[in-house]
């Protein structure tokens, strides 16, 4: 698991190598971290597919390179085989036929997460973040990834690529109300046109502030939240990622 997941299972022929290895670049040019088997050190058949169903058992998602290829690759078929039988996977199809930089935008876009909260929340925060590389998205760490006197500066624009590309979540709590740099970022996600999920924990109280985010689908979390209520804070995000799937169809 990558220290801030975004680990990508690619499912590929390795007679389209040059245009898988575009795909990868793209997704490292991101900060994802692409999955892909060249295993020409192997000869032991059962070994490479224990190997490669293992891998596929710690990953979450999947981009399938559709092509001539792939669809005559028995590895490949074996792969998504497999991967259909396990509950909870996502799998993306990149055609190489189409405009491959669009397609894997589409992907990064529904996978990469910035939490917006207030230190006196980092607790909870830190719970979702470890919760979300479980399942293997992609989340900004701004504390870790910016340095340098010109932070503020790197931050907003890091959450304001992050706001288009991917989510926005928004960690509302009685400490909120008071954090200049949690509505600093939220209004650079606005400005970008991102995707903001409000996250409302136990203690918020009624503001103004508050109340502009009722007609948005948002997760309510206990102080101490459980496992469960994780759980559906993720079910919420993956919920939206179908809808964002389903709209950017063209």
């Amino acid at each position: 698991m990558g220290k801030d997941g975004g680990w990508v299972f690619i499912s590929h022929s390795h007679l389209d190598v040059g245009i898988v290895r575009k795909i990868r670049n793209q997704l490292e040019e991101h900060g994802f971290e692409p999955l892909l088997f060249f295993l020409k050190c192997l000869s032991d058949e059962d070994e490479i597919e224990s190997l490669i169903k293992r891998e596929i058992d710690e990953r979450e998602w999947f981009v399938y390179v559709e092509s001539e290829n792939s669809v005559k690759s028995k590895w490949v078929r074996s792969e998504r085989e497999y991967i259909a039988q396990l509950s909870g996977k996502k799998i993306f199809t990149v055609n190489i036929k189409g405009d491959i930089e669009e397609q894997v935008n589409r992907i990064i876009r529904q996978v990469k997460i910035y939490i917006s909260f207030s230190m006196y929340d980092s607790e909870i925060a830190q719970l979702i973040k470890d919760a979300l590389i479980k399942k293997d998205f992609l989340v900004f760490d701004p504390l870790r990834e910016l340095v340098g006197f010109d932070f503020i500066e790197k931050n907003v624009k890091a959450i304001q690529e992050t706001a288009r590309e991917g989510f926005v979540l928004l960690l509302m709590s009685e400490h909120t109300e008071k954090s200049v740099f949690v509505w600093e970022e939220i209004n650079a996600a606005i400005a970008a046109g991102g995707k903001i999920i409000p996250v409302f924990i136990e203690g918020a109280y009624e503001s103004e502030r508050k109340s502009q985010f009722f007609e948005l689908a948002g997760a309510n979390l206990s102080r101490d939240p459980t496992p469960e209520q994780i759980d559906a804070l993720i079910d919420l995000i993956e919920k939206n990622i179908v809808c964002l799937r389903t709209d950017g169809k063209d």
